[in-house]
């Protein structure tokens, strides 16, 4: 990899000075350049509407207009442009920038997830099944969580509006997010198991109760209170079915 020094100089990274010129490129060399640019180079912009001119950071006062230097006016001056240029890249990026960030996106997503790989290759195949199953039933749980707090519309307009490159990315996350929230079970067994047992009680009593309690209840109520339904035929009363379910 060719780097260049402060006079335009191809060189290598791995030196500390230019072979042409001799300027010191060392890191303390770089980070002096960078404090002098800082201190010396007109940065900042005169707050006075009737001015505004760029001064250097050091200077305690505009030396136009005499306008005191403040903390405050010294970072929006930094801020503000910084800020601006992110809004222009975000809110308008070009054709090529955006294409660049989608395939960084896709490259950075694979090199996590083979690092997370990386990091799982000390577990047992045993401890991994185990795993697997306890974050079946918290795959479940997030499901059930975006279905109810995510609306539909949000979802259909993301899935139209991506490209390949991006869906291909999120599913190597996906993954990654995967291994990743086995890996938590695994440091966190306890906890998580508890958990799990929570949310397999608290199915495992909807169902009972779906299922047996309540049709046992009307049950009951007929058995008991001998509640008979009406079976003269009303034409107005519900029939049991839907003319637009018919259609289809």
């Amino acid at each position: 990899m060719k780097l260049h020094c402060p006079n335009g100089h191809a060189m290598n990274w791995d030196i500390t000075e230019c072979p042409k010129c001799g300027e010191d490129v060392s890191a303390k060399a770089v980070i002096k350049s960078w404090l002098f640019t800082i201190k010396h180079f007109p940065l900042i912009q005169c707050v006075n509407v009737d001015c505004e001119r760029a001064y250097p950071l050091s200077y305690p006062e505009c030396p136009f207009c005499e306008t005191k230097n403040t903390i405050s006016n010294a970072a929006k001056s930094i801020v503000v442009p910084m800020r601006d240029r992110a809004r222009l890249l975000v809110n308008a990026p070009k054709a090529q920038t955006k294409r660049k960030f989608q395939r960084l996106y896709l490259v950075a997503s694979v090199i996590f997830l083979f690092a997370v790989l990386v990091s799982l290759t000390g577990t047992s195949d045993d401890d991994v099944v185990m795993f697997a199953g306890v974050a079946v039933i918290y795959l479940a749980c997030i499901a059930l969580l975006v279905r109810w707090f995510v609306p539909q519309n949000i979802i259909i307009t993301f899935l139209q509006r991506t490209n390949w490159v991006v869906k291909l990315a999120l599913v190597f996350n996906y993954f990654a997010s995967l291994l990743i929230m086995q890996r938590a079970i695994a440091t966190w067994w306890a906890q998580f198991a508890a958990l799990a047992v929570l949310v397999v009680s608290t199915w495992l009593g909807a169902w009972v109760f779906c299922s047996l309690f309540w049709p046992m209840n009307y049950n009951l109520k007929s058995i008991f209170l001998e509640e008979k339904k009406d079976r003269t035929l009303n034409p107005m009363d519900d029939q049991g079915r839907d003319g637009f379910e018919d259609r289809f």
